[in-house]
């Protein structure tokens, strides 16, 4: 194994040790906490870091990132993975699920860390991508109008020892830790191949998701065994450098997760400030060490802050331009406000002691290793962004560790570009976990809401009748329990109990409602309405009838609806009137009770055959017996076929949702009973002999009709014998089969001779 592999292992496993993560409640911020120990505690806290990033210097560096000098950076993207070939196992290529990957609050279900699989610019919390599928080209780089950058400047090599002092170094003097040329070349990538050098064009490849794996790149890191028996100072500080970078990368992909989709209607880079959530609950430590790299950085732009100042940004407008940035950036009074955070690092605590040759010797040893890491990363952007990013870090130790003198000749124009653009990431980063977290917290809002919402809609449905007590607690439970799905569907429909019902009832079954919650015998009018009111309030019915076709006499029906008063401006008609015109009709044998319901409930009905069958009732005629027009009917058409088809074309809607079972062609022979007497079902037997039985909650009897039953003693011979030898309306299945299944049970009859 690689030494320097094994030493990189071995410093950064401590912090590789927690990765079983288990969500918990979210703390009262993540910006919390000190980012540095010792006496620097006080004045270096995550809070003070982010109140410095928010006063200007957050703004500047992004603007700076902008400008053309800063836009663009020469890197090495093909240089040969020195630890293992990508063709000797698996490919680790960019992708992705179809799916969006699960926003739910609270989901604790995957072991998570920003260490935990995941590759630079992958899903850093899991082995593998989570998110919708992406497209294309992902991992790919993009340049402007897909051509070359042109910027108006030219590029040193990224690795040239620019000028003075840093040409004098040789080579011994950069393996020397005694020498002061030693920190020179950390920066340095001995196999670098300046062919190989391609101008990348930074604002147009931004980090984020490409649903890489690079699960494999940390393996190599974190999983090689070997043994070390004490941490020094400046392996930490180093290990939370690294992390640093890490999590920078792991919250720029949870703040650029899902890409864009056509079909979510999303047009550019979404966040998931649960995905964020999942990764640093419980580890803020990771948090920190994103601070502490920051505040790192920030140290070197104050240390190289002469150079800086003088260095020539170009002489063009953009140029002057970039120095106005700059001094602004490193501007005295700027510092001067935030020289706690500035001066809470100290690299001159670093290398001190017996042992300093040696700890320098690893140290670069290790920086320089990781580079080479990086080079067997297979996405070419998360590649770039890797690269950059050591790049720049390794600018800003180059400045922190030379002597003050020496730092205008060692750094090269790639290394500011890439130090510039670091320290841009890092602060990015920082401000983009504040939003994240906000964005969560309006997350848990918005749940706490829908959950509020949910469990009010299914009291409103017990309330009414719609569900049982046992199906109440059924569903209270799985919202309670966290239930994404149904708490979905009740804050949809919260304000159409029926709706909600039947679609709760439909995605999500009752427990042990195997049987239907009714069974109708008949299909007429009555028949489709007792089975529609009961689909639409989410229950399950079989509807059974001897015919080939639905709809029984009512399809028969030519007249129309007799209600009041839905046109009552128009028609002059009352509720007076029609009961009157009722009453008057019915004779020595009324039934006041009666003609109250059909007065009273007439006007409902007919809207309800409008809005929920979509039957045209638009014309209005008056009939004998009649004081008003009050008969409702179609402009075209039979009233009773209308009204058949529009009620049977909603029933059949659920069939197809399988809410509804249609048994056609079969003749009901038997209700059958339970021990106790109750109804429990039907025996069916169809036309070819079968028979079965359908038991259900209810049953309906919606059929008795009997004027086509002819036969010696039949219903009609017993009631009305005058009648026989006389047509009748009624098709000819109707032979009071619905009166003879009730009666077998004890049923009684009234007003057997009214036969129309």
């Amino acid at each position: 194994m690689n030494p320097l592999l094994c030493f990189t292992t071995c410093m950064l496993s401590c912090l590789a040790l927690r990765v079983g993560l288990a969500l918990e409640p979210i703390p009262a911020s993540f910006l919390s906490g000190t980012v540095i120990g010792g006496d620097a505690q006080e004045s270096c806290t995550m809070e003070s870091v982010s109140r410095a990033n928010s006063r200007q210097l957050g703004e500047i560096l992004q603007a700076l990132r902008r400008r053309e000098y800063f836009r663009y950076v020469e890197v090495d993207l093909d240089s040969e993975c020195q630890f293992w070939k990508e063709d000797q196992g698996e490919e680790f290529e960019c992708s992705g699920p179809p799916a969006d990957e699960d926003d739910n609050v609270g989901d604790s279900s995957s072991s998570l860390s920003p260490f935990d699989g995941g590759g630079f610019s992958s899903d850093p919390f899991s082995d593998g991508a989570v998110g919708e599928e992406p497209p294309p080209k992902l991992c790919s780089l993009a340049a402007p109008d897909d051509a070359p950058p042109k910027p108006s400047f030219s590029f040193d090599l990224p690795t040239d020892l620019v000028v003075n002092s840093a040409a004098q170094a040789t080579a011994e003097d950069c393996t020397d830790p005694t020498s002061t040329f030693f920190w020179t070349d950390i920066c340095t990538d001995s196999s670098a191949d300046s062919a190989r050098l391609r101008l990348v064009d930074l604002l147009s490849n931004p980090e984020k998701n490409t649903y890489y794996n690079g699960s494999h790149i940390w393996e190599a890191i974190y999983t090689e065994n070997c043994e070390w028996t004490e941490q020094c100072y400046e392996e930490e500080v180093l290990s939370r450098l690294l992390s640093g970078l890490h999590s920078s990368t792991s919250v720029a992909i949870a703040k650029n997760f899902h890409a864009p989709s056509a079909s979510k209607n999303r047009t550019a880079y979404a966040s998931n400030p649960t995905h964020f959530v999942k990764g640093f609950n419980s580890n803020p430590s990771y948090l920190k060490n994103l601070h502490f790299t920051y505040v790192v950085l920030l140290r070197a732009l104050k240390k190289g802050s002469g150079f800086l100042l003088s260095y020539d940004y170009g002489s063009d407008v953009d140029g002057s331009k970039t120095s106005a940035l700059m001094t602004r950036l490193l501007d005295s009074s700027l510092l001067s406000d935030c020289d706690s955070v500035f001066n809470a690092f100290d690299e001159s605590g670093m290398f001190r002691g017996g042992d300093a040759e040696r700890v320098k010797t690893t140290f670069k040893g290790v920086f320089k290793n990781v580079t080479k890491i990086v080079d067997c990363v297979a996405c070419q952007q998360c590649r770039m962004h890797a690269k950059v990013s050591l790049l720049g870090v390794g600018a800003a130790l180059k400045i922190l560790f030379l002597p003050e003198g020496m730092v205008e000749g060692s750094i090269s124009r790639n290394e500011v570009v890439a130090l510039i653009n670091t320290v841009g990431k890092i602060s990015e980063s920082v401000s983009d976990t504040e939003e994240l977290e906000k964005e969560f917290l309006r997350l848990v809002a918005e749940v706490e809401d829908k959950v509020g919402t949910c469990v009010s809609a299914v009291k409103s449905a017990r309330d009414a009748g719609t569900i049982t007590a046992e199906r109440e607690l059924e569903l209270i439970k799985r919202v309670v329990e966290g239930d994404e799905d149904v708490k979905t569907v009740c804050s949809a429909y919260a304000d159409d109990l029926a709706r909600m019902v039947r679609t709760l009832n439909y995605v999500f079954p009752q427990e042990g409602a195997d049987l239907p919650d009714a069974v109708v015998v008949g299909t007429g009018l009555a028949g489709l309405s007792a089975a529609l009111t009961v689909l639409d309030r989410g229950g399950r019915v079989v509807l059974v009838d001897k015919e080939a076709a639905i709809g029984g006499n009512s399809a028969k029906a030519s007249s129309g609806i007799n209600a009041c008063c839905p046109h009552n401006d128009t028609w002059g008609d009352s509720k007076e009137s029609f009961y009157a015109d009722t009453t008057r009709s019915a004779g020595d044998r009324v039934r006041p009770d009666l003609v109250e319901v059909l007065v009273d409930g007439s006007e409902a009905a007919v809207a309800w055959l409008k809005s929920r069958a979509g039957v045209d009732l638009s014309m209005v005629a008056q009939l004998g017996g009649h004081s008003a027009k009050r008969t409702n009917r179609p402009k075209n058409g039979m009233a009773g076929a209308e009204i058949v088809y529009g009620m049977g074309r909603e029933v059949k809607k659920y069939e197809k949702l399988g809410m509804a079972e249609i048994i056609l062609g079969a003749r009901v022979t038997e209700l059958v009973t339970g021990e106790d007497g109750a109804v429990r079902g039907v025996r069916v037997d169809s036309q070819g002999g079968d028979e079965r039985v359908v038991e259900a909650g209810t049953t309906i009897l919606a059929t008795g009709g009997f004027a086509s039953d002819r036969s010696s003693n039949s219903y009609l011979d017993k009631h009305r014998p005058e009648l026989m030898s006389m047509p009748a309306t009624a098709g000819g299945f109707s032979t009071g089969d619905g009166i003879s299944l009730a009666s077998k049970l004890g049923a009684t009859t009234v007003d057997m001779e009214k036969v129309q």
